[in-house]
């Protein structure tokens, strides 16, 4: 076995299923499988049209290839083996290029669940009426050209996610390239209100012909893959290469000013303030420590404005406005949902000496959910402000009548509403994970657990709002009080069955560092 296929298999086995029993990967494979096939035959956005499922298995690969990138690449600076692995006797493009392989592997094994899953959902489909089914060249035809476009199409979302570690490094570059970037990684959450609308009639288009889907294929192959053959070097240098001089800069800028500070005025603070506060300002300063990134900056400066200019510029068009109602908490939320989701990864160093903390656990947990929750309400805000302001001057440019703008300013501060309780429940049912943990059978629940995180926006478009808005129409009051007035409890009593194992996540590290060791 030569070197570099060593490497691959070793950033493989970190996340790779042989981790797991044969026992356990199947039943995982068939939880999976049949949770999606479920949501994909419930939700209306998935009944459109023959291409739709290919469609859809398309634009979620590409997030989640680019995000298990982006992913790996943000947290690599915080994980124990960092220095070991920067040690190999080999080069930091050769080093990059495993992690690359490896992660494409990955993505080739959820691209083979995930595509047999919208075979056997258009064989439901048809079976079941919602659309005819297509001639069986034509079906060929497009089976081919998405499984082409989704091959082609993977390498280049794993290099996206490796761009991450340019994207976060300070400098002019990385300011100006951070918000396309961010809207080119989440642009399937930004077209999924399109894709539900059968009024629009996007999955039938000729755009998403199998034809059109051949010259994608080629056009990525001719453009995309060399641009990743050229970026490669460049992440390797700029990005891999610069972690190993790297630190998680949170805990210990912390650290530092407390050293800093003199020691009348710590006793002071420590005793005005009580335990929760202080746990609370704690774990927020891991976040604020990332507002203060120049990048992370310059997109809070630049979010309000696309806010007031989206609504000006939608103001007086009632289709217009009801995707445009949505979309400034959609990414707030998505992201405070997936930092909850992934903190651990983020935060594995720092874990025991958090846990040893003479608090309860319960209080440990709910000051991070606190900090994570006023963190994406601030945002929030601040954007539903924006809209106001834009709003406002649609109505000051005559763009929209004095009734219209109090129509939207209703559905808005109900979406703001909206997406606040999703926001609450999310972070309330991903405190559930720790307690799935206390057995193997258990943990496998922690996938459809995790997969409610990307699809609740979806969710929210298909119950909350509706398909279209008339001057008549008003937001479903009842159907959101019932939503909070079930789910709240259902969400606190997570957090209680959390926090009573959240010392299980120790054990959990212990055991993968015992299986490698193995």
């Amino acid at each position: 076995m030569s070197a570099f296929r060593t490497l691959i298999n070793l950033e493989y086995s970190r996340y790779g299923p042989a981790r797991f029993s044969k026992k356990q990967r199947s039943l995982t494979v068939m939880v999976l499988f049949s949770l999606l096939l479920l949501l994909g035959m419930y939700l209306p956005g998935f009944n459109t049209s023959q291409r739709s499922p290919f469609i859809t298995v398309a634009l979620l690969l590409w997030t989640v290839s680019v995000g298990i990138s982006f992913l790996h690449m943000a947290s690599f600076p915080g994980q124990r083996n960092r220095d070991w692995v920067l040690t190999f006797p080999h080069s930091r493009l050769t080093l990059l290029y495993a992690k690359g392989a490896s992660l494409l592997r990955h993505s080739l094994n959820l691209t083979l669940l995930l595509y047999i899953e919208a075979i056997v959902l258009y064989c439901l489909s048809t079976f079941t009426g919602r659309y005819t089914p297509l001639p069986a060249g034509e079906l060929i035809y497009t089976l081919t050209a998405y499984v082409m476009f989704i091959l082609v199409l993977l390498p280049i979302a794993v290099v996206f996610g490796l761009l991450a570690s340019l994207i976060m490094r300070p400098g002019r570059v990385a300011r100006v390239l951070l918000l396309p970037y961010s809207i080119l990684w989440m642009l399937p959450f930004i077209l999924i209100g399109l894709l539900n609308s059968q009024a629009l009639g996007i999955y039938d288009m000729q755009y998403t012909a199998p034809s059109y889907i051949i010259l994608y294929t080629a056009a990525l192959l001719v453009v995309g893959w060399p641009a990743c053959y050229f970026l490669m070097p460049r992440i390797a240098v700029n990005g891999l290469g610069q972690m190993g001089e790297r630190s998680i800069p949170a805990a210990a800028s912390s650290k530092a000013e407390s050293v800093r500070k003199p020691e009348k005025d710590r006793h002071l603070s420590a005793r005005s303030q009580s335990p929760f506060v202080t746990l609370y300002k704690l774990d927020s300063s891991r976040l604020q420590q990332m507002e203060k990134h120049q990048a992370v900056r310059i997109l809070k400066l630049a979010a309000p404005v696309i806010a007031i200019a989206m609504f000006y510029f939608t103001s007086g068009n009632l289709n217009a406005m009801q995707s445009a109602i949505r979309l400034p908490f959609i990414f707030p939320v998505l992201f405070g949902s997936f930092w909850m989701l992934l903190r651990n990864s983020f935060e594995r160093k720092q874990l025991p000496w958090w846990l040893g903390f003479p608090q309860s656990r319960l209080r440990l947990l709910l000051s991070g959910i606190a900090a994570v929750w006023v963190t994406v309400m601030r945002v929030n805000v601040v954007l539903g402000v924006s809209a106001v302001v834009g709003l406002l001057a649609g109505l000051a440019a005559g763009k929209s009548s004095f009734h219209e703008m109090t129509q939207y300013m209703f559905w808005l501060f109900f979406s703001f509403l909206v997406y606040t309780l999703a926001l609450t429940l999310a972070l309330g049912l991903l405190q559930i994970s720790y307690y799935l943990m206390r057995s193997r059978a258990l943990s496998l629940l922690f996938l459809p657990v995790a997969f409610a995180v990307p699809l609740q926006s979806n969710l929210i478009n298909t119950y909350m709002f509706p398909a279209s808005y008339s001057s008549g129409w008003h937001p479903d009051w009842a159907l959101l009080g019932w939503t909070a007035v079930l789910g709240l409890p259902f969400a606190v009593c997570c957090i209680l069955a959390g926090s009573k194992y959240y010392h299980l996540v120790l054990m959990q590290k212990n055991e993968a560092v015992r299986t490698k060791q193995a």
